[in-house]
């Protein structure tokens, strides 16, 4: 459907899950890229189901407030330097778990699995410390989530809105969602109370070098609403955009 329409030369509608799609041509991306009528936070408000009990992850991620925005412009970005170091120090132990150094056995892998946990480990290295790095129930949640999620949301398409909010307490995988959110929070806990704890009584010295993705949130704070949700949440959108993106 896309192809035919590709050959029209122009715009053109197809049908999606949520709704009709406008496909343009390459050539109106200039024109198009910062006009606030065309605002992806928007989209996957209609698509996804993120006000509903369970969804406060990806909720997190398209708030307006732009506090997660601001987390990757201003903290990740101007830390990339810093990062870099922990980042391959992650990869080696991350690849020694999975290939063995012992050249005369030979192993079969599946690319998608050892991806997803090369990743997962690496992104929660950068963003939520070593400790949780290398624990095995957060990594599978952190794994798991961005497919659960995608999963979940597609099967609410297939149902008038309406019906979202019971079927999101029925169906088995926004129960699975509702189920990893509450894990993440209980694993995340304690980390992001010591974080908090560590701000107020002022043991960390603020800049691109301090902490990681829950320090950086405490710092471009400004007023903006932060609860230990925003935390969470934040570590799930950007595990989710990590993985995606690889």
């Amino acid at each position: 459907m896309v192809a035919d329409g590709a050959k029209l030369g122009g715009p053109f509608q197809v049908r999606a899950a949520a709704a009709w799609k406008v496909v343009l041509p390459n050539c109106f991306a200039e024109e198009i890229r910062n006009n606030p009528n065309l605002d992806f936070k928007e989209t996957q408000h209609i698509e996804f189901p993120t006000t509903l009990p369970g969804w406060e992850g990806m909720n997190e991620g398209l708030r307006h407030d732009r506090l997660f925005t601001d987390l990757v412009r201003i903290k990740l970005t101007q830390s990339l330097n810093y990062i870099t170091e922990d980042m391959v120090d992650e990869a080696d132990y991350a690849l020694n778990l999975w290939m063995s150094e012992d050249e005369s056995s030979w192993k079969t892998y599946n690319v998608r699995q050892v991806g997803f946990d090369v990743v997962a480990r690496i992104t929660s290295r950068v963003f939520a410390g070593k400790g949780l790095s290398r624990n095995e129930a957060y990594l599978r949640i952190a794994k798991e989530n961005t497919a659960t999620s995608f999963i979940a949301g597609y099967t609410l398409l297939q149902f008038p809105r309406f019906l979202w909010p019971f079927l999101n307490r029925v169906m088995p995988y926004c129960r699975t969602v509702r189920r990893q959110l509450n894990d993440a929070t209980h694993l995340l806990r304690p980390s992001i109370e010591a974080t908090i704890k560590q701000y107020e009584d002022g043991d960390i010295k603020k800049g691109p070098k301090s902490g990681n993705a829950l320090g950086w949130l405490i710092e471009i704070q400004k007023g903006r609403p932060l609860e230990l949700v925003s935390f969470v949440g934040a570590q799930l959108s950007l595990s989710m955009a990590s993985i995606e993106n690889t």
